[in-house]
């Protein structure tokens, strides 16, 4: 049961211990494991997502260039819009292409 993510006091509840502290001594061994895979999972989540982020922000800043310029020039003007459409679909397909790659190479992930 702890391998499979059990609560420490229904663990402790089902094997009939008397306290969480019997149970947290004879099975807290196999509880460190999934605190280290838990933490691997979501700094590799935080990876991928930095890595989408960056992706998606390549390109755009010729159109951030001309934006800029274009409030320099003309400073009470209208404002040109730097168009967030194209960055979000890059952004969701790198990071679900990535998701899907690490739930090919890692089943259990």
């Amino acid at each position: 049961m702890p391998a499979q993510e059990t609560p420490l006091h229904v663990v402790s509840h089902v094997l009939g211990h008397a306290s969480i502290a019997i149970t947290k001594d004879v099975y807290g061994h196999l509880m460190e494991g999934d605190k280290r895979a838990a933490t691997a999972r979501g700094l590799t989540i935080y990876a991928a997502t930095m890595i989408a982020l960056f992706t998606a922000t390549i390109g755009q800043g010729e159109e951030i260039r001309e934006a800029a310029a274009h409030a320099l020039q003309n400073p009470d003007g209208e404002t040109r819009q730097v168009r967030p459409g194209p960055f979000a679909v890059k952004f969701l397909l790198v990071l679900g292409a990535e998701i899907l790659l690490l739930s090919l190479v890692f089943p259990d992930f």
